[in-house]
């Protein structure tokens, strides 16, 4: 009796190995059948958007960067900010990110002759932002090309 017990438990484990197996492979099966049909279907245009519509804004990211602030001889005080520019047209944007060395540098160079009192002013912000968009306004090469921001952006600003 403990013979026929043991085969039958053999048998049991074997069957249910191989419902498993089967089961795998069925899975398997489907899984490669759904991914040859997307890979089969045709995939669906990339569409570059290099025209955006009459309402959508365009926008400039200036990655962020950190600059030393002006203040007493007694203080260390940096600026940690990073920009967008709304431009009113394409062929500011392509200006802007071709000329984006000699952005950022104005940009150095205009934000660290700053004084803290005026970043940390509770319209600083704001006086910052004209005088950026004012000094991009004059261009950055010769000869000048005539630019057209209308909006500076903050998206990160912090003093220390």
């Amino acid at each position: 009796m403990a013979l026929s017990e043991t085969g039958s438990r053999k048998t049991q484990w074997l069957l249910v190995l191989v419902l498993v197996m089967m089961a795998g492979l069925a899975a398997t099966n489907i899984y490669l059948l759904f991914n040859q049909q997307q890979a089969a279907a045709p995939a669906e245009p990339v569409v570059e958007n290099t025209v955006p519509d009459a309402g959508s804004p365009i926008f400039v990211r200036i990655d962020p960067f950190t600059v030393n602030l002006q203040g007493d001889a007694y203080s260390r005080n940096l600026l940690y900010t990073a920009l967008w520019l709304q431009v009113d047209d394409i062929r500011t944007r392509d200006y802007l990110t071709t000329h984006m060395p000699q952005v950022r540098s104005q940009l150095l160079s205009l934000l660290s002759a700053q004084d803290v009192k005026l970043a940390t002013a509770p319209d600083g912000k704001n006086i910052l932002a004209a005088k950026i968009r004012d000094m991009l306004q004059t261009s950055l090469t010769t000869p000048p090309a005539v630019l057209s921001v209308s909006k500076v952006l903050f998206s990160e600003f912090i003093v220390q």
